[in-house]
């Protein structure tokens, strides 16, 4: 039901509103374990987001879906969107896990 309501929003939204619903879309595909469908929502060229919540969700389903390495990119993009404490934090996970 909140898919197909996000869907529709999808379809009558205005544009600068749309990373916020193709967001929105991918954490409802996550909450259903449909690591594929937030792979494809969130790894589209269209958006530049400008906060790391959808970059480390996006990390989170490839790396569900095997895909480590892509995954570790994804972290690099999100580092300059965190703070000082979460970037530190970050660095030594992606380290770690390369």
């Amino acid at each position: 039901m909140r898919e197909q309501l996000l869907q529709l929003a999808a379809e009558v939204a205005p544009a600068h509103r749309m990373s916020v619903i193709t967001y929105d879309r991918a954490l409802v595909a996550a909450q259903q374990e449909n690591y594929a469908a937030v792979v494809d929502l969130l790894h589209r060229k269209t958006y530049h987001w400008d906060t790391p919540e959808p970059l480390l969700l996006l990390a989170k389903a490839l790396r569900k879906l095997d895909r480590t390495q892509e995954a570790l990119h994804v972290l690099t993009r999100a580092l300059p969107l965190l703070d000082e404490e979460g970037r530190r934090k970050l660095e030594v996970f992606i380290e770690t896990h390369r």
